[in-house]
C-alpha cells in the first residue's frame, strides 16, 4: 500500500471484486480525519466497541480480529482515557499504536478487515475451490 501511496495519483478499494472508493490516495486518507488509534484488546469487545461508537470524539470504531482502530482528533492525548474506558468495559488493552492514517487504515475502513486477513480469506477460497474442482 505505501507504494500506492507514493507513485498513484488515483487508487481503488476493491473488496470481493467491487470498487466502493476511487480518489486520491490523499483524499482518501482525509476521509477518516484525524489520528488513527489502534488498540489491541483481551476481554469483552463487543461491549467495549458498543460503547466506544457512543463516544462524541471518536469519529470511527472498525473492529478486526482482536484489535479496534479507532479514528479522532488528538490521538494522544486519548490514549489514557481509551485505556481507562476499556478497563470500565472489562477489556484490557495489551498494545496501542498511533498514526496518521494510511491506506492501509481506509482499507480497513471501507472493508473492516487488514489487507493481510483478505489476501489470507481469498488464498482459502482459492483453496477451497481446487478441492471441490479436483484440482482442474
Amino acid at each position: 500500500m505505501g507504494e500506492a501511496d507514493y507513485l498513484c495519483d488515483r487508487t481503488a478499494i476493491i473488496d470481493y471484486g467491487k470498487i466502493i472508493a476511487l480518489d486520491t490516495p490523499a483524499n482518501l486518507k482525509d476521509l477518516l480525519g484525524g489520528d488513527v488509534v489502534s488498540i489491541e484488546v483481551d476481554g469483552d469487545m463487543d461491549a467495549l466497541t458498543n460503547y466506544l461508537k457512543s463516544i462524541e470524539w471518536i469519529k470511527t470504531v472498525k473492529k478486526h480480529d482482536s484489535n479496534l482502530s479507532l479514528t479522532m482528533e488528538h490521538g494522544e492525548k486519548r490514549i489514557p482515557e481509551l485505556i481507562n474506558i476499556a478497563q470500565k468495559n472489562n477489556a484490557t488493552v495489551t498494545s496501542v499504536n498511533l498514526h496518521k492514517p494510511s491506506l492501509e487504515d481506509v482499507f480497513i475502513y471501507f472493508t473492516g478487515k487488514s489487507i493481510r486477513s483478505a489476501d489470507a480469506s481469498q488464498q482459502e477460497k482459492n483453496r477451497d475451490r481446487m478441492r471441490t474442482h479436483g484440482g482442474h
